[in-house]
């Protein structure tokens, strides 16, 4: 009885030196460095096998190009047009000179990118959203008051006069019902 309870008194002390030295939160920061370093090669070699794919097809290097191929190769990734997105819970992103970067840990929210096109009387609007908690399920775009829904990230808005300013706004919810406004 008094053997296991000097073992534990020992393992105390063990345990508050370990702690007060920093070894587990050292060991905890190597672990973390390690997995962001997996993900950004696991990236980083997928991208390499797009890019030498469409250089012997002889095809353009494209961001759409890249969007498409990455998401077909990775299960899971989430990429937008600028080649930023999140992949296994790490943000990441890809730079002009296709390098990938491991941004930090992908946070709990919804992203939207918003692209507008206006016509004489007409705007289009495509949003790129990508969404932490899951699929985004809807859209809606409110136009000077009016709010449309949709299941779809491309709107088009007709019969509007040209020349005049217009309030836009875009809500996305995802599967979880998180909202974002833009």
């Amino acid at each position: 009885m008094i053997t296991i309870i000097i073992f534990l008194i020992l393992a105390g002390i063990t345990i508050m030196q370990l702690s007060e030295n920093g070894i587990i939160d050292k060991v905890q920061k190597a672990k973390e460095e390690s997995i962001k370093e997996q993900i950004r090669e696991e990236i980083q070699l997928e991208l390499i096998g797009i890019i030498t794919e469409c250089i012997s097809k002889t095809q353009e290097i494209t961001n759409e190009v890249i969007q498409q191929k990455l998401k077909e190769k990775l299960s899971g990734i989430e990429v937008l047009e600028d080649l930023t997105g999140s992949y296994k819970g790490y943000e990441y992103e890809i730079d002009e000179n296709f390098n990938v970067h491991i941004v930090g840990k992908r946070s709990d929210e919804i992203k939207i990118k918003v692209d507008k096109k206006v016509g004489t009387s007409y705007v289009t609007i495509e949003v790129q959203a990508m969404s932490t908690s899951g699929n985004i399920v809807q859209y809606e775009y409110i136009v000077n008051g009016i709010k449309y829904e949709s299941d779809k990230n491309t709107y088009t808005i007709e019969n509007l006069e040209p020349e005049s300013n217009h309030t836009i706004k875009i809500i996305v919810i995802d599967g979880k019902q998180n909202i974002k406004e833009s």
